[in-house]
């Protein structure tokens, strides 16, 4: 395995790869990222010909890397954000000696329909611009001589693919591009299978789930899928090491051998018992190291790790959310994860450091809104402690059937490719705001329990049928009590506050043709340089409305919303982050922070007694 690590490091390093990309979720020592010698071009006719495909091309190519946006966006999109078709192409090449591989190329997302062609010949098309999808390309290279992968997107409204809201009437924009990692998987015939690619309920690659969980002992229940592409049949094992943060091996398992019929796939669970476990948590996110080895005559053929964090979650009888055995109150806030300039392109380091704000502002919970973000920025919250509402794509809009079903597929992908997050605790399988028929919403929620059919769970819906949980916003109730005094039917989580209910006095759904608006200086909607009243104000807003939340019987709640961002139907920008849209702090970021602590402890990071002042030294036109 060593050996043909390195040789694949030699042969593709030309090529623009280079190993061991963390936007992959199920990371194996095969998996190469494959995001430098990219071309690029835009807004050409979308028919391809064979100029596409060759190095003397007539087409004006530009050098890109990805992660890439296809458009630089202004900083405030005045005139509807650019939409159309882009290409992007790679050449490159693979040694002969891995002829007999399986070879596939994974995106981790492409906005939102992808056409793929290799070697002029078309063999994918995707619909669907948030989660992964993967292709299968062994039997379309050619070895020892030059490939060229090609793809064609389109971003352009489209009312089968969610959210399916055209973006001149949606209150968020999706942008463009290959807007995160693209890898290259070269595995053996038989291997660990990927849960994208593989498509199989409550299955592919590896399942981690716990049981028993208490201070003193938990089981890992582990499960591994393996798939045999070989013409033969191959006889493999699995060895299963778990290791502490600092990597001291915890346990080692290895299965019987197993055989696994050609063109079979075989499940091998296995199980690991840890003594006093160091639980997952908001204030201690302890994460251990698992890592799986595929086997063949002894010899490793295949490998998968990932950090994961034992924990236990459930409600009590009066719908209170308990964490470890626990109660705990979660306050949280909404995150876009859109940037200035780059529309959805976010390096990394910058999905960390949005994570890292969140937590650094006193919050101990993130709702996604509304698709599911990268997973570079699910690892962030699994390292700092942050619990997160992962969500499909959906904002006020229901579509056909081709709709619903690409939602449906939504709901398993997402679940396939971030199950294994100890930081994700509730699954919002609903479209938000969205006039969604009980029969949608009963299969959405059986879906999530197909997936993970364990006993912590947890479904989640703006409307109070089918799903787990109850996740309104405060504007969909009425003043003064909003949701203070809902019955208890079941968990309730409030899962916006904060802008709308000081916008408009209607305080409606149709945010389009909203009427009565608040004054400019009362409501939420305050930019940074707006002056140190109105930045009280909103402080003063939020914090009224927090206070609120807390009165009724709600396990949690989130602001709307964390940072300031681009939306489709209006000119201006939603303003009603706690920071601004380049992620500066305003008052209310202080206001939060200080709801977070007091930690005493002198190396603690986060949640540290603080003090702040809001006010200005100088502030033209106030007194």
């Amino acid at each position: 395995m060593r050996n043909l690590l390195l040789l694949l490091m030699i042969l593709l390093t030309a090529a623009g790869c280079s190993p061991n990309s963390s936007e992959s979720d199920f990371e194996d020592s095969t998996t190469l990222n494959f995001n430098k010698g990219w071309e690029f071009v835009k807004d050409i006719d979308p028919e391809v010909s064979d100029d596409h495909f060759s190095q003397n091309s007539t087409i004006e190519w530009e050098q890109v890397s990805l992660p890439h946006t296809a458009n630089i966006e202004p900083l405030v999109i005045t005139d509807q954000q650019w939409q159309g078709d882009a290409f992007y192409r790679k050449f490159f090449e693979i040694d002969s000696a891995y002829s007999d591989n399986h070879i596939a190329v994974r995106f981790g997302a492409a906005m939102h329909e992808a056409d793929i062609w290799l070697n002029g010949e078309k063999i994918r098309n995707h619909k669907g611009g948030y989660l992964p999808f993967v292709v299968n390309v062994s039997k379309y290279l050619n070895f020892d001589t030059e490939n060229v992968l090609l793809v064609r997107l389109n971003n352009e409204n489209n009312p089968t693919i969610p959210p399916g809201k055209p973006i001149e009437t949606l209150d968020f924009n999706w942008f463009s591009g290959l807007y995160r990692n693209v890898d290259l998987l070269i595995d053996e015939k038989i291997h660990i299978t990927n849960p994208i690619a593989v498509d199989r309920v409550s299955a592919g690659g590896v399942l981690v789930n716990y049981t028993e969980v208490s201070d003193e002992s938990a089981t890992v229940n582990i499960q591994t899928d393996i798939e045999n592409f070989d013409v033969t049949d191959r006889n493999v094992s699995v060895k299963t090491v778990l290791m502490d943060s600092s990597g001291h091996v915890i346990s080692e398992l290895i299965s019987e051998p197993q055989a696994v019929e050609s063109g079979s796939y075989h499940l091998i669970d296995q199980q690991i018992e840890v003594n006093q476990p160091k639980l997952w948590s908001p204030n201690s996110p302890y994460l251990y190291t698992l890592t799986i080895e595929l086997l063949e005559d002894g010899e490793a053929i295949d490998f998968w790790q990932k950090r994961i964090g034992i924990r236990t979650m459930s409600f009590t009888e009066d719908h209170q959310f308990v964490l470890n055995g626990e109660p705990l109150q979660l306050r949280g806030t909404n995150r876009h994860q859109s940037y200035p300039y780059i529309g959805y392109a976010l390096s990394e380091n910058a999905q960390f450091r949005d994570a890292y704000k969140i937590k650094d502002a006193g919050f101990n919970f993130i709702r996604t809104a509304h698709y599911p973000p990268s997973t570079s920025f699910l690892e962030a919250a699994d390292e700092l402690g942050l619990l997160f509402m992962n969500a499909i794509p959906g904002w006020q809009f229901f579509g056909d059937e081709e709709f619903q079903e690409l939602a449906y597929r939504d709901i398993r992908d997402m679940i396939r490719r971030d199950r294994n997050h100890p930081s994700i605790v509730i699954w919002e399988a609903s479209l938000n705001e969205s006039d969604m028929p009980e029969s949608f919403m009963e299969q959405a929620h059986e879906i999530v329990h197909e997936e993970l059919p364990f006993e912590n769970t947890y479904t989640s819906g703006w409307i109070d049928h089918a799903y787990d949980i109850f996740i309104p916003a405060r504007q969909h109730a009425s003043p003064p009590e909003y949701w203070a005094s809902y019955p208890k039917e079941k968990p309730l989580f409030v899962a916006e506050y904060g802008d709308w209910e000081y916008y408009a006095h209607n305080a409606g759904f149709n945010q389009d043709a909203y009427e009565d608006l608040q004054e400019e200086e009362r409501n939420s909607r305050q930019l940074r340089g707006d002056g140190q009243v109105r930045l009280a104000q909103q402080a003063l807003n939020f914090q009224e409305a927090h206070n609120s939340n807390l009165q009724g019987w709600a396990f949690g709640d989130a602001n709307w919303v964390m940072y300031d961002y681009n939306r489709g139907y209006d000119v201006n920008l939603e303003a009603s982050g706690i920071r601004d849209i380049f992620r500066l702090p305003k008052f209310t970021n202080y206001y939060y922070q200080s709801q977070g602590g007091p930690n005493m402890d002198p190396s603690a990071d986060f949640n540290r007694p603080m003090i702040y002042i809001a006010n200005f030294w100088h502030d033209a036109g106030y007194t």
